[in-house]
């Protein structure tokens, strides 16, 4: 059964199918990264973006791709990379970020002194200069290890006001850790400059080839010299609070062909920030439900299925009782067959998404269907680990807030489902029940749509 299954997974696939890079990289929003295919020449290709070098690498031993990074001032809309002098386009999405405001008591880390500016100058050079290094060598790995021991406190593009004054956006990754905490390199790499800077403080610059440049600040400790070759994993200093910093931390950005990159690793999902405030709670004006690859040949093999459908059968039902927009997606129908009769029966034809991609969010079809131009997304379906996480984290790297129904998704194996709701929660996902979802809904008791739901929903 489980052979069956997997061959007409195999056979949902487009017939170029995006590889694992593409799959865990391709985020085409300011501070993003798009993943272009080159075709499978047999030499690597040389590509360009706004006139400056791109990486390349071949994915899965098959095709060549660009990498490259999207810079944070990047415009939504299409974009030109220069491949052997011909020009392939893309588009960039949208992306919003949201404010942080910080308080400083030195007012020169907010509004430096003439001589200050000098320095500030200098110094802006010579790290711009680093940043824009373009080695031949491939990089060890493009998914990155965690390089500090410490929870994520400040997420990246941010928009930041120091004393109420806005500056330049956060254009990295910071990590609450104690003084004198180790940091690792992520990746194998050359240290190319090193220095002590008005607002980075102690810093390091590593060079893991190609264009992708990490950078490591306001360290207590510097353990490498310019020129020193680094190990994936070797220690290169120790955190601290030296610069413009309100208490010790790492902040570490990556570099993709001169622009600041949000795609970091799959351990440290900085993209997208997770929702904060009294937006959290999700309103029935704002909010879509997707339903999504509930069907006939694959929802048998789903571990307690029937309970599974019947938690999303509710879902359905209160959702239409309080004027939620509901869109089912089917996953290569032809194989896998239609959504089931107990969810499909009474939908729109327009509320039935047929998809490849195992994403939902992937083609933007979801977009283009009534209720998709909502900010929120609330989530059932299967399999938790595969369709019902990449749609989740594309949505997530779009600024969509997402709930995930807990009791309404569901894989073939327990262990998957555990996995994938984890994976979820971590990048920014809220995990959730039905019952938070319809009690957010309604908002208030005392109504006719509470005393209704109420009667025939909530036991």
């Amino acid at each position: 059964m489980r052979f069956a299954l997997a061959l007409l997974l195999c056979l949902s696939l487009p017939v170029h199918a995006e590889g694992f890079l593409t799959r865990l990289l391709n985020k085409p929003v300011p501070g993003g990264v798009a993943v272009i295919d080159l075709g499978n020449d047999a030499s690597a290709p040389k590509a360009r973006y706004d006139g400056k070098p791109v990486l390349v690498v071949r994915e899965d031993d098959q095709r060549w791709i660009a990498i490259v990074g999207v810079p944070l001032s990047g415009k939504a809309g299409q974009h030109s990379l220069e491949v052997d002098g011909q020009a392939h386009s893309f588009r960039v999405e949208p992306r919003t970020y949201r404010e942080q405001r910080i308080t400083l008591k030195n007012q020169r880390q907010v509004n430096p002194n003439p001589t200050d500016l000098k320095r500030i100058e200098r110094e802006l050079d010579e790290q711009t200069r680093a940043y824009r290094q373009f080695s031949p060598r491939q990089p060890s790995n493009l998914l990155f290890d965690k390089p500090v021991n410490g929870p994520l406190s400040s997420p990246f593009g941010l928009r930041r006001f120091f004393n109420g004054e806005e500056r330049n956006p956060h254009s990295g990754l910071d990590f609450a850790a104690k003084t004198g905490t180790p940091i690792k390199t992520p990746a194998a790499g050359k240290v190319i400059l090193t220095g002590n800077y008005f607002f980075n403080g102690k810093t390091v610059f590593v060079d893991h080839g190609q264009g992708l440049i990490s950078m490591f600040c306001h360290l207590s400790q510097i353990d490498v010299k310019v020129g020193d070759e680094l190990s994936r994993g070797a220690m290169l200093g120790k955190v601290g609070s030296t610069g413009r910093a309100t208490g010790p931390h790492l902040h570490w950005n990556v570099s993709l062909n001169d622009a600041r990159s949000t795609r970091r690793s799959s351990s440290v999902r900085s993209n997208p920030d997770p929702p904060q405030g009294p937006h959290m709670l999700i309103n029935a004006q704002n909010s879509t439900l997707v339903i999504i690859d509930i069907q006939e040949r694959l929802f048998p093999a789903i571990e307690d299925h029937t309970t599974l459908a019947e938690h999303s059968a509710w879902l359905i039902q209160v959702a239409q009782r309080v004027g939620v927009p509901v869109l089912v997606t089917e996953q290569y129908s032809k194989g896998l067959g239609p959504t089931i009769a107990a969810l499909r029966d009474g939908m729109a034809d327009e509320a039935i998404i047929e998809k490849l991609h195992f994403s939902a969010a992937r083609d933007g079809e979801l977009f283009r269907r009534p209720g998709g131009e909502r900010k929120q997304f609330i989530i059932s379906g299967i399999e938790t680990h595969i369709c019902v996480l990449q749609t989740v984290l594309d949505l997530l790297a779009r600024g969509n807030q997402v709930f995930v129904v807990e009791e309404a998704v569901g894989s073939r194996r327990a262990s998957d489902k555990a996995l994938g709701l984890a994976r979820m929660q971590q990048a920014g996902a809220s995990i959730v029940s039905r019952e938070m979802v319809a009690f957010e809904w309604m908002e208030q008791a005392g109504t006719d749509l509470f005393r209704s739901i109420s009667r025939e929903f909530i036991r």
